[in-house]
């Protein structure tokens, strides 16, 4: 069985199933190859199950297109105009041409996911403003492969348009977790007690934006 190995000072194994189904291994950096790989072996049964999960999650994502938390079914229709709009469960993308679908879409989805993030964001600036978390920067908007938002050290947050597929609670909670970063540049305990004051349920939200990818 395939897996990404990663060793640091800790005092147990650690299974992890990716959300592209890729396994990844937290192991002591003393701990022998052999017992590592009769611990895999032993969770064999747990590993492919959500190994398989993952995958038809991530194949579900490929057909369905997620705005706000909610599955839209991609339908094309040819037409005289180019125009994106959203009826029932479906995402209907009307085109003068095939070639160009994607990219209406995606030009759709930002304007919308730029709206909406704004708005989100603002509200939730006041809440931070009361414990303290202030910065002098607007927001901004950019396209990441890897992460959801960012933070940098002069205090500039920074949104990426693909938050807008996930759920509205775990939007405010991805908002309020950079501007906790205001005030620690970092994941330490302290952080996460700062967090917990502005969403009380942390854990099971950093769980539920495991099912889905950027």
């Amino acid at each position: 069985m395939d897996y990404v190995l990663k060793k640091s000072k800790r005092k147990s194994v650690q299974l992890r199933v990716e959300r592209d189904g890729t396994l990844t291994v937290r192991a002591p950096l003393k701990m022998k190859q052999d017992f590592i790989d009769a611990f895999i072996a032993e969770k064999s049964h747990w590993i492919r199950k959500h190994q398989k999960t993952a995958k038809e999650r991530l194949a579900l994502q490929k057909d369905f297109f997620y705005i706000l938390g909610k599955p839209y079914k991609k339908t094309i229709q040819p037409s005289l105009r180019n125009f994106v709009h959203l009826m029932d469960e479906m995402i209907i993308i009307e085109s003068t041409s095939m070639h160009n679908t994607e990219a209406l879409l995606n030009n759709f989805f930002d304007a919308q996911a730029e709206d909406y993030l704004q708005e989100r964001f603002l509200h939730l600036e006041k809440h931070a403003k009361q414990l303290g978390l202030e910065t002098s920067h607007p927001v901004a908007f950019k396209h990441y492969r890897s992460r959801w938002a960012s933070c940098s050290y002069d205090g500039k947050i920074t949104l990426n348009y693909r938050l807008y597929k996930l759920a509205p609670h775990l939007i405010d909670h991805v908002i309020m977790h950079e501007f906790c970063h205001l005030k620690h540049m970092n994941h330490s305990k302290e952080f996460y007690k700062l967090l917990t004051l502005f969403d009380p349920n942390t854990k099971d939200h950093n769980t539920q934006m495991r099912d889905f990818t950027l």
